[in-house]
Order: C-alpha cells, then structure tokens, then sequence
C-alpha cells in the first residue's frame, strides 16, 4: 500500500520538475536578448545622468494618463526612409483599422477622422512638420461604424455619421478642441465630449455616403452651420448644426446617389446621382435667419429647371377671388378705417405695416384655403362605360354621405368595386390600341410631334426666336428683336399722359445734387387703370384688384411710398423676395480630359477630387495614384503612383494655409485603407 501511494505521488512531482526547468531555459533566453537590446539603445536627451537618483529620473508613460490630449509620436527615421514624393510632409499613425473619412476645421488647426475601428480622433495641427501632435479620441456607442465626418461650428463641434444595424444615425459631439480643465487636471484624465445631439435612423437602412458643412451667410441666412447629409438611396437631408433640427428633404429622382456637397455661404446643394447630370437647389432662408423651404433651381447638363414647389406642402392662400360685392365693400370699410394711413418715413415700415394690416383684415373676411392641391388624374382614357360607373359610384357616395344606413353601404361597396373593374379594363384596352398604333408609321409621326409640343412648352422667354412688330410682322433677326422690344419699353414707360406741371423735390443728399421729379398721384392711377385684373401676384403676394378697391386713398398712400422709396433710395424688403432663376443656360467653363491611364493605355476614373481653396490646384484621387491638376488648364502638376498602400478612401485641403517648418503653405490631407492619414503640400504653380 505505501509503495502504491509513493507511485501516485512520484508521476505528478516529476512532470513538475521538468516543466519548471523548460520554463527557466525560455526564462534565461529571453533576459540573455534583452540585455543585448538594451545594450545597443543610443542615448538620448530625456535618459537620465549616471549620477542622478532613480526617482527624479522622467517618466513618459506617468505623464500621459488616460483620457488626456495624448501627443502622437513619429519613428521619424522610419518615415523618412519611407517617404517616397517631395511633397509629402507627413502621416498621422494610430488608427488601427482603415480610415473611412477626414475633414478639417475652418481655421485649420484641427483635423477629424473616423475609423473602422469605431473611434473618432481629432488631430491638433499647429505644424505640419511636427514629430507629434494631440490626439482626442472619441469612442462611438457600441455597434456604430462611422462613415462620414465634418466639423460644426467652427471646430468646437464634429457630426458624426455612423451605420449600424437598424440604420444610419448621426451624432454630435461638442467641445472636441476645448482644454481640460483645472478638475479634470488633478484627477489624471480628461471627461470625454459629450452627446448634445442626435438622431437614430435618419435615412431609413441606409448608409451616409458623405456630410458636407457650411455657414449660412446667403441672404437672411443667421451665421449658423449648415449640414446636410446624403444617402445612398435617392435623399438628402438638410440640417442645423447646432441644435441638430430637421429643415427639410430633397430627393434627387434616381436610382442612387454619389455624393453631395453645399456651397460655401450655405446657398446651394449640389448632387451627383446616378446618370450623367448634376442637380442644384437653393436653401431659402426667412427673416428670422432660419431655413424655409428647400428649391430645386437647375440642372447641369445644359437645361433649364424652372422653379417647383414640394407638391407635399400645403400652403394656404387668401381667398382674394371673394374681393366682389357686399363682401368687398366691407372689406374697403375696414381697411380705410384700421389702415395705417398716416404712417412716413422708411419705405419698408410704410408697406409691412399697410400690407400687415391687409392680409389680417382679408383672411377675415374672406378666408384661407386649406392648401390642398388636387390630383391630377389621367383620364384621356376614359369611355362611356367608365364614366357611367364613375357618376354611378359618386350618386351612391352622395347618398350614404346623407345615410349611412346598411342598404346604402352595401350599396356604394358594390359601385365602388364596379367602378374599379371597368376602370382597369378600359384602362387596359386603350394602352393596347395605343401600342399597336405606335407600331404603325402614324404613330411615330405622333411621337415626334408630342415630343415637340413639350419642347415648346418648356421654352423660356429668352429662347423664343421671333417676335411679332406693330404691323404684325414677322420678325426673326436678333437685332430686329431687341429693337422691338426697346420700342415696346420706351413706350410703356415714357409714353403718353405727359403734363406740363412738373414737380420737383429739394436734393436729398449732399452727394447728389440737384432735383428730383416727384410722381404725381394721376399718373399712380393711370398705372392702376392699364393693369389687367386676374392677373398671378408679385414676390408681395398682393393682387391688383385691392388697390382698385380701395380707391383714392390707396393712391394717394401708394403716390406717397413711391416718392419715398425714391428719396432714401431703399425699396421694401419684401419686394426683394426673387427667387433664383438663370437668366440663361448653365454655361460649361472648362472642359478637361483625365490625363490618368492605367498600364493597358485606358483611362482611369477619378474616384475623389477637391478644389484648393484657392481656386487652383484641382487634387483628384484613382485607386492607389495621388494627381494635382492646374484647375486653368488641365495641366499635371505633380502625381503620386503610391500614394497609399491601398486605395484612397478620402482627400480634404485645410481651409486656409498652416505652418510647415515656418512657412505656411496649403495642406492637403488624404486618408486610406492602410490605417494611414498623409498630408501634402500643394505643388508650386508659378512655373506653370
């Protein structure tokens, strides 16, 4: 029995003692090669004296606790033995997976990406040149993937867009460049920026391809950012950068989108979609400096888009066509007796005040559409059968409107499914008459002209190529034209009703001497008689008629505004209110051929391109290859084969100039799949 137990014991300690003599000789392996390493070390100006006690010697890695601005450290000599273009100057490394976007901030000092990894870090750039820079790193919540960034508000705040599995979100961080504070200093760490907005599923399940920033500083426009961000569907979303409000939505009709950007002053939205064209709206901003309404103005590809409204808004109208009989007569009554009347001084106190009171009185009397508009139904199909059952289903609707007992239910239900039927079958015999008939040589006759009669109807006035004179002529030269368009204008302005009493003004200004005629309340009502009643109302939204109502006192008020618009040489704000419409075509500028090929003599496509602030060096980005192109020319100005090890997935230039070893240049910062973000000084362009 003990020899069986010493056995037992035997087997266990003796495998022991032969694991602990391997792990000793791995042990003494390792020591013996760091000793060596250390031994080759060179020293360097923070090792410490031989002479100098342990515990003053620096510590680098208690200086940088968590959650501080870390400086971000170079191998400088491996850099250098890398760089392979004279114009790269540098690369931000820590990321470790590939970035997916960078923006920079408007004064420049500040440079955002986002990653794969679901980090958001933000570089503080005060030289190019550096051999580190702090890093704030932001971590998204649990799940996100960001896949595009930009800066708001200056560069205290940065949106975030980032996919997940039920959609695409959009965050905002705020104070991202702010110092840590006095607290934060002493406990060790710095509180990361917090969440002030954000919102889930903005475009549905589908991925942001890029956001785009500006200030709002077009027309009424607060100063405030501007945000907008597109999808990979067909929308796009216009936001406020600071509160995160929702302004409006446009969508660009086509299969998908490439991208979006905003102008500089907040004032157009441009998109590439799928086909060939580049869509353009216009932000229009309220007197409050808030956005409006969202236009789409044109389209670059050499046409006219004429100005549309959101079928989807309902806006609600006065009733002006109510301006008749008792109704009007009460109208007169109240305007003349609450009418600011006696009101002088600044034109555009007189008319807000006057048409202030006009619009409240007239939605009074005569009331405000709901703002509905009807639908236009297709009905060139119709026949005598579905007409029947279409009178047939509205009498029973009528009926059970009055009733609803269940006889009449019954029987709209059975009108109701009858109308259908016979609207799909005659729907369906005319679609089948229409396509043989197009088959035939009368259909494509009636092809061509369709198609010419909707290109007339879409023509602008200043498209049209013949013009009628006073004899009725025909006229077709350009010169013939103007000419009578000149004779037409000085006809209707100088022309007739000439008095011999002129009055004059005393000079209004020092700088402008002299008289000036004043407008006499006659020729006011001679205006007021030659205008056409039922005619579409101005930018001041105000009919014609009113003033006819009116009478006498609404001329002389009238004669009064004009003669001071004309002293202060101001006109009411209200009637600047134009909508932004081409006076001609979209002119193309420039056109220039890529000059990239690849190695079988094809031409590469250009995946992303970037204007220098500037305005002279075009960056454009093929895969892997780096090019600046002369925006004059087309000229190459320098090219980078490998750029990246990898494709490039994103190229921003900083707004304004930054400081490279002392001398400020242009920046150009791009960001690829190699967890890389390089930046680049701009080519010289005085040689070329």
């Amino acid at each position: 029995m003990a020899a069986s137990l010493v056995s037992s014991f035997t087997v266990p300690l003796v495998s022991a003692v032969l694991g602990a003599a391997i792990a000793l000789v791995f042990l003494a392996g390792y020591l013996r090669r760091k000793r060596a390493a250390i031994a080759h070390i060179p020293p360097t100006e923070t090792a410490a004296a031989p002479d100098q006690p342990k515990h003053v010697r620096p510590s680098n890695q208690a200086q940088y606790k968590k959650g501080h601005l870390r400086p971000h450290h170079h191998a400088a000599d491996k850099d250098a033995a890398k760089k392979h273009h004279h114009l790269d100057v540098n690369t931000l490394r820590g990321h470790t997976d590939s970035v997916t976007a960078l923006a920079f901030s408007n004064d420049a000092c500040n440079l955002v990406t986002v990653c794969a990894d679901g980090a958001i870090r933000v570089f503080r750039i005060d030289d190019t040149s550096s051999k580190s820079f702090k890093i704030l790193r932001i971590n998204l919540p649990a799940g996100a993937h960001p896949t595009a960034v930009t800066f708001s508000e200056g560069s205290s705040s940065v949106v975030v867009a980032a996919q997940a599995l039920l959609g695409s979100s959009l965050y905002m961080y705020a104070d991202v460049s702010a110092p840590p504070t006095a607290e934060n200093k002493l406990q060790g760490k710095l509180s990361p920026p917090e969440i002030k907005w954000s919102h889930p599923k903005i475009h549905g399940k589908e991925s942001v391809l890029n956001l785009a920033a500006a200030r709002a500083t077009h027309g009424s426009g607060d100063g405030s950012t501007i945000i907008i961000s597109c999808s990979e569907a067909t929308d796009i979303k216009v936001w406020h950068g600071k509160s995160g409000k929702e302004f409006g939505t446009v969508d660009t009709n086509q299969l998908k989108n490439n991208m979006a950007d905003i102008s500089p002053n907040g004032r157009f939205i441009a998109a590439a979609a799928f086909t060939a064209d580049v869509k353009v709206w216009e932000i229009v901003y309220s007197k409050d400096g808030s956005v409006k309404e969202v236009n789409k103005v044109m389209q670059l590809k050499g046409h006219k888009i004429r100005l549309q409204r959101n079928k989807h808004n309902k806006v609600t109208r006065t009733k002006w066509w109510k301006l008749k009989g008792d109704v009007a007569q009460t109208f007169k009554e109240r305007v003349i007796e609450e009418g600011p009347w006696a009101e002088e001084g600044d034109a555009n106190n007189m008319w807000r005040k006057m048409v202030t009171c006009i619009r409240k009185i007239a939605s009074e009397e005569f009331g405000l559409s709901q703002g509905n508009r009807r639908e236009v139904k297709d009905t060139w199909w119709w026949n005598e059968d579905v007409q029947k059952a279409i009178k047939e289903k509205k009498d029973c609707y009528k009926r059970l409107h009055h009733d609803k007992c269940a006889d009449n239910i019954e029987k709209y239900r059975i009108a109701k499914k009858s109308a259908k039927r016979a609207v799909s079958r005659a729907r369906g015999q005319a679609y089948d008459a229409l396509y043989q008939r197009l088959d035939t040589k009368q259909g494509e006759k009636d092809i061509y002209r369709m198609a010419k009669i909707r290109e007339r109807k879409t023509r602008d006035v200043n498209q049209v190529k013949c013009i009628k004179d006073e004899a009725n002529q025909l006229l077709v030269k350009n010169e013939e034209i103007k000419n009578r368009w000149k004779e037409y204008f000085n006809k209707l302005f100088n022309g007739g009703n000439e008095s011999s009493t002129i009055e004059l003004d005393e000079p209004f200004d020092d700088n402008n001497r002299g008289f000036v005629r004043r407008i006499q309340e006659y020729e006011v009502k001679e205006a007021l008689k030659r205008m056409k009643v039922g005619k579409a109302m101005g930018p001041d939204g105000m009919p014609i008629e009113v003033w006819r109502c009116l009478g006498d006192i609404a001329i002389v008020w009238l004669t009064k505004l004009f003669n001071t618009i004309f002293r202060t040489n101001r006109m009411p704000d209200e009637w600047r209110r134009i909508r932004y419409h081409l006076d001609e075509d979209p002119k193309t500028l420039r056109v220039m051929p890529i000059p990239l090929h690849d190695s079988k003599g094809s031409v590469c496509q250009y995946d992303h391109m970037t204007v220098s602030p500037d305005g002279k060096i075009l960056a454009v980005t093929s895969g892997s290859t780096l090019q600046w192109l002369l925006v004059e020319t087309g000229a190459v100005l320098d090219t980078a084969d490998k750029a990246h090890e990898g494709d490039i997935t994103g190229i921003a230039w900083a707004p304004r100039t930054i400081p490279n070893g002392g001398v400020h240049v242009f920046i150009l910062a791009t960001a690829g799949v190699d967890k890389k973000v390089k930046l680049w000084t701009a080519p010289d362009v005085g040689s070329t």
